[in-house]
């Protein structure tokens, strides 16, 4: 854990352990993910035009 010793950006070591956890979850689930994100997105550009 050589990022997290400094306090010079506290959370960029964060971000990048999320950045490395939802590459491994891509890798095993990607097009599943990739297609329900896509649904929300599509859904909330929906709203966005409704309101």
């Amino acid at each position: 854990m050589a990022e997290a010793t400094g306090p010079r950006h506290p959370d960029s070591s964060v971000r990048g352990a999320r950045r490395r956890r939802d590459q491994r979850l891509l890798k095993r689930f990607g097009s599943e993910i990739l297609e329900e994100t896509l649904k929300v997105y599509q859904y909330q550009a929906r709203d966005d035009v409704d309101s």
